[in-house]
């Protein structure tokens, strides 16, 4: 009879009851939401890095895509840059084959489309080419601002902002500034 008691004994031990395995469901429960909203929180990370890093990267292209373009620009005799302060356009006359002026030119203009948060060059009246996306506007400014912009060491200051909203709906903003000194 011993060995019996004993036996029930072990065998009542040997069990989990039910409020055990309701207190392991709450912890298991507890972990499993601090995962998801780790998760969550990665992921709207990423996706703002992301997206910030995009912004950033068309800006950049941007600039340098203009930049170049206004660094060709002809200041000579008859050809002035024609920036208007403070407007989202540029127009400017460049030589058609590699720095000659004597074989002909070609009269590029730069300018912001607000519609569509885009810059896009047009050369000599033709076919519009988007040159940066997400840039939500851009400015020329020349200095001195009295000057008709066709003197060599006139600053033509560009400035533009790029923008891009991420899928967790935040605003990514990137500016940039650069100053291209006409010289020809």
């Amino acid at each position: 009879m011993n060995n019996k008691k004993q036996q029930q004994k072990i065998n009542q031990e040997a069990g989990v009851t039910l409020v055990e395995v309701m207190i392991v469901c709450a912890i298991m429960s507890i972990l499993s939401v601090f995962l998801v909203l780790l998760s969550k929180v990665s992921q709207t990370a990423q996706d703002v890095e992301f997206t910030s890093s995009g912004v950033h990267t068309d800006a950049k292209v941007t600039m340098q895509r203009i930049a170049q373009k206004v660094r060709e620009a002809i200041t000579r005799g008859t050809y002035p840059v024609d920036c208007d302060n403070n407007q989202d356009h540029c127009e400017f006359v460049i030589p058609s084959n590699s720095g000659d002026i004597h074989s002909g030119t070609k009269i590029i203009t730069i300018q912001h489309d607000n519609a569509n948060n885009r810059v896009t060059m047009q050369v000599d009246n033709g076919s519009e080419e988007v040159i940066g996306r997400n840039i939500s506007s851009l400015t020329f400014i020349c200095t001195p601002p009295d000057s008709e912009c066709k003197e060599d060491g006139t600053i033509i200051t560009i400035a533009l902002t790029g923008s891009k909203s991420s899928q967790a709906g935040r605003t990514m903003i990137s500016t940039l500034t650069s100053e291209v000194v006409l010289r020809n």
